[in-house]
């Protein structure tokens, strides 16, 4: 009996693999229309026959309550923390910016903010929530997580805004739902007075 050469080998062992997945392909091929059920070509036939289609027109959806609401002043009122408590001055003010920056949290303009520090704001803030209000599933950006400071660009001039670390989420107790945003600056001006309201 003759030997085989190493090639002429290769050959058939690749050969006799190529056969074996061919014949599992056909047997299990074999094996799944063994099992599916016969078809009924008139029972097709008249359940395309008889279905109908229908027109679903969607009705007017119930509005979403956007109101901003604040809670009413009372003075003179007790803060707790507060010897004295200044009343409302019935000032309000609204801001905002554009930035074009990367997010990160060693912004230079605020070198007070930092990476670490935003752990420690998430996790004080997390503790203060009330008994039983959860944070509810949402992205990263949305779960009360303090964000980086973007930079900014003033007018020549001007100066420099301060960076502000933002967090915000919805919260949930029972089925009441609600949004908190906290928003932090450093400050240099010193502690506030206590303002009602």
């Amino acid at each position: 009996m003759s030997r085989l050469g190493p090639q002429r080998a290769g050959m058939w062992a690749d050969a006799l693999t190529i056969v074996s997945i061919v014949a599992i392909g056909v047997c299990v091929a074999a094996l799944v229309e063994r099992g599916a059920p016969p078809e009924q070509p008139e029972n097709r036939a008249e359940s395309v026959a008889t279905t109908t289609t229908h027109s679903i027109t969607p009705g007017p959806s119930a509005p979403v309550d956007t109101t901003y609401r604040t809670p009413e002043v009372i003075f003179p009122t007790a803060i707790s923390g507060c010897d004295v408590v200044e009343p409302p001055d019935g000032t309000s003010s609204v801001w905002g910016r554009i930035t074009t920056s990367e997010d990160a949290y060693d912004n230079p303009q605020a070198s007070w903010y930092s990476g670490p520090r935003s752990v420690m704001m998430t996790d004080a803030v997390a503790e203060a929530l009330p008994h039983g209000v959860e944070v509810l599933f949402a992205s990263l950006r949305e779960s009360l997580v303090f964000q980086p400071i973007p930079q900014t660009s003033s007018e020549p001039g001007q100066p420099q805004e301060p960076g502000w670390a933002t967090a915000s989420a919805e919260l949930g107790r029972g089925n009441t739902l609600g949004l908190l945003a906290v928003s932090v600056a450093q400050d240099n001006t010193g502690v506030p007075p206590c303002r009602a309201g």
